[in-house]
C-alpha cells in the first residue's frame, strides 16, 4: 500500500465569481493517489476535499474509474455539480431556507424554489481549499486527512467551526470516510458525500440497469420540489422498494408520483443501524463482477439517480440523466422542521465524528 503526492496545479487568476480564491490565487494544490495491493486507488484533492477518481478493476482484471467528475483543477474550481463532492456545512434541503435554533432565527440562500439545498452552490466547501494534515500508512491502510475552518456566519450558520475528513483506503476495497467537526455554538452539522457512481466506468451512459439494494422498508415522504411532508412511508411492494435488489431503471419511468415530481429517485431511505456503522446499500453491475456495498452510522441515505445531468466531464465525455447514482449517507433532510426526524443539531463545544464506507470487489 502506498501514497503518492502529486501537483493539480495552482489557483488561476481568473476565478469564478461565486468562489472566494482570491488569497489562493497562484498557490500549487496537491492531489493524493492512495493505492492498495490489490489494483485499486482513490485520487483526493486538497482542493475541495474532493474525491477526483476511484479506480477498480473488474472480474477481468480491467482498471476503470467508478466516479463521474473533471480532468483538471479549474473544471473542480467551476464545479456546480457536485462531483466528488464532500457537501456541507448541511446536506439536502431545509424548507424555507431558514432555521431556528435557541430562539435565535438564521436565513440560508433560497437556491432551490424556496428551500436550501446542500447549503449553497457558491463557495460551498467543495469549492475552497483545505488545509492537508497528515498522511498515515499501514500494512493494512492508508489515509490522508484534510481540515477547514468554517467561520462564524458562513453560508448563514452560527458557530466557527473545525471540519476534518479524513480518506482511508484498505486492502479489502474499504475506502473509509471520517467526517469530524467542532463548534464554538450550537449549529447544524450534516455533512455527505456526493460522488456519482457508475461500476461500467465514468463515461460508460446510462447505469440504469446496475443492481440497487437498500437495507430499508421505509422512507422520508416527500411532497413536490423533493422536501419531506413529516410523513414516514412503507415503501414495500411499491417502486420506491429497494429492500430486494432491482435494477435500477426498473421502475424509474412509472407513474408513482414522488419519482415523477422528481424525475427519477431523489429520496432518503430510513436505516435501522443504532448508530453503529452497518451495511446499508450496495450497487452492482450485472455482468463485469464489480459490487460497490455501503456502510454508515448514520439515519438515513439519499438515493440520486442523476436525474439532471448535461455537464462535461473527464476526457471529452459529456454525462446525461442517470448516467451516475449517488449514495448520500446523512442526517434526514429538513430534521430541523421535524421533531419526529433524527437531531441534526450539533451542540457547542462537542465533537460529533461518523462514518461512512464505500467497499468495492469482484464477484467472479
Amino acid at each position: 500500500m502506498k501514497i503518492v503526492k502529486k501537483s493539480f496545479g495552482v489557483i488561476p487568476k481568473e476565478l469564478p465569481a461565486d468562489v472566494c480564491l482570491d488569497a489562493y490565487v497562484g498557490k500549487e494544490i496537491f492531489n493524493y493517489v492512495l493505492s492498495n495491493d490489490n489494483g485499486m486507488s482513490v485520487t483526493v484533492s486538497e482542493f475541495g476535499a474532493v474525491i477526483i477518481d476511484i479506480m477498480t478493476p473488474d472480474k477481468d482484471g480491467h482498471i476503470d474509474d467508478m466516479i463521474l467528475g473533471f480532468d483538471d483543477l479549474k473544471s473542480y474550481i467551476e464545479n456546480r455539480v457536485c462531483f466528488g463532492a464532500p457537501v456541507g456545512r448541511n446536506a439536502n434541503r431545509i424548507s424555507e431556507h431558514s432555521f431556528t435554533i435557541n430562539g435565535v432565527f438564521y436565513e440560508l440562500p433560497d437556491n432551490d424554489s424556496g428551500c436550501n439545498l446542500h447549503s449553497c452552490i457558491e463557495n460551498n466547501y467543495y469549492r475552497r481549499v483545505w488545509d492537508f494534515v497528515e498522511t498515515k500508512e499501514s500494512a493494512s491502510e492508508v489515509s490522508v486527512t484534510f481540515h477547514l475552518f468554517s467561520p462564524d456566519g458562513d453560508q448563514g450558520y452560527p458557530g466557527n467551526m473545525d471540519i476534518y475528513i479524513t480518506y482511508g483506503l484498505k486492502n479489502d476495497g474499504s475506502l473509509v470516510i471520517t467526517y469530524k467537526g467542532r463548534s464554538d455554538k450550537d449549529t447544524l452539522f450534516n455533512m455527505t458525500n456526493h460522488s456519482f457512481f457508475n461500476l461500467a466506468g465514468e463515461s460508460s451512459g446510462k447505469c440504469l440497469d446496475q443492481l440497487v439494494f437498500i437495507d430499508a422498508p421505509t422512507m422520508t415522504e416527500n411532497r413536490k420540489g423533493n422536501v419531506p411532508t413529516g410523513r414516514i412511508i412503507d415503501v414495500r411492494g411499491t417502486e420506491l422498494d429497494f429492500t430486494v435488489p432491482k435494477p435500477l431503471g426498473q421502475d424509474i419511468f412509472s407513474d408513482n408520483e414522488m419519482i415523477v415530481n422528481a424525475k427519477g429517485y431523489d429520496f432518503n431511505y430510513i436505516l435501522d443501524n443504532g448508530g453503529k456503522l452497518k451495511l446499508c446499500a450496495s450497487l452492482k453491475h450485472p455482468t463485469n463482477g464489480r459490487v460497490m456495498e455501503v456502510y454508515t452510522d448514520l439515519p438515513g441515505i439519499q438515493i440520486y439517480s442523476g436525474n439532471y445531468l448535461n455537464n462535461a466531464g473527464k476526457n471529452g465525455h459529456v454525462y446525461k440523466d442517470y448516467d451516475g447514482v449517488c449514495f448520500e449517507s446523512h442526517i434526514w433532510p429538513d430534521a430541523i422542521h421535524h421533531d419526529n426526524f433524527p437531531n441534526p443539531v450539533l451542540k457547542a463545544d462537542t465533537d460529533f465524528v461518523t462514518q461512512t464506507v464505500y467497499k468495492f470487489f469482484v464477484e467472479k
